[in-house]
């Protein structure tokens, strides 16, 4: 199977227009998922930490998850990454498109870790139950991510959607084409619930980034603290065992 690439749906013009290659989601999962990784395009790609555009989106992240968009300036970014504001216009334009790349950024770590899951010689139905769980610890592992997916989910993610489209056919959509391929792998097995893979898909993401969004008033009503690594460990256990119980078809039923 083959996800064709469509120049009008990248989202660059002129001589940005990265090459365009054919994401082939066929083989094992981890073969697929190295392919999605490297069609990435290098525009979206997080910069060396130590040049000055990577001190920028460094700085940016940092800001923009502490302060949020509307308060955080492009000269106090440029003063915390030690440039001189012009080159903030110069590599990123605007305050948006940095604000953007920087989002970018967020998803790449995320697809990064992920792709460590099909790596990981994993089941196709593992792999499905696997990456919500994955997606939550790359994130308790940097809580600055957090802040900045509630900013933007509290915005309306008006900003995300614009970076979907300038991702085109290379980030979220592929990821989905990806997931959507392993699911329907799990089921061939047997393994998944024959649930339409546009219903899985959702759920995987709810578990996900719902708990991303909730966790301070989960905290909060709960009583708990879930930068502690015991309760921590137990809630992930019982997240794991949920998420199998909703999706996987026990051994010997045919339902």
């Amino acid at each position: 199977m083959v996800i064709q690439m469509d120049k009008e749906s990248t989202g660059f013009e002129g001589s940005e227009q990265p090459s365009l290659p054919q994401l082939d989601i066929d083989g094992a999962p981890a073969e697929r998922a190295l392919k999605f990784f490297e069609s990435i395009p290098e525009e979206f790609r997080p910069p060396d930490p130590e040049t000055p555009r990577g001190r920028i989106i460094e700085a940016a992240r940092q800001l923009f998850a502490e302060r949020g968009f509307e308060a955080t300036s492009t000269r106090s970014i440029a003063e915390t990454a030690g440039v001189n504001l012009a080159m903030i216009h110069y590599y990123y334009g605007t305050k948006e498109k940095l604000y953007r790349r920087v989002m970018a950024s967020v998803m790449l770590n995320v697809f990064r870790n992920t792709a460590q899951t099909f790596a990981a010689g994993k089941s196709p139905e593992e792999v499905v139950i696997a990456i919500p769980l994955g997606i939550l610890s790359t994130i308790r592992q940097h809580p600055e991510l957090a802040k900045l997916i509630r900013r933007e989910i509290g915005s309306g993610c008006e900003q995300l959607s614009v970076l979907i489209e300038e991702f085109g056919d290379y980030g979220p959509i592929s990821f989905q084409q990806l997931l959507r391929r392993t699911i329907e792998e799990g089921i061939e097995r047997g393994k998944l619930y024959a649930y339409p893979p546009e219903s899985i898909i959702p759920f995987v993401i709810a578990v996900s980034h719902g708990m991303i969004l909730a966790q301070p008033i989960i905290e909060l009503i709960m009583d708990i603290d879930l930068s502690d690594n015991l309760v921590w460990a137990d809630f992930i256990r019982i997240h794991e065992k949920l998420i199998r119980h909703g999706i996987m078809r026990p051994e010997g039923n045919d339902d």
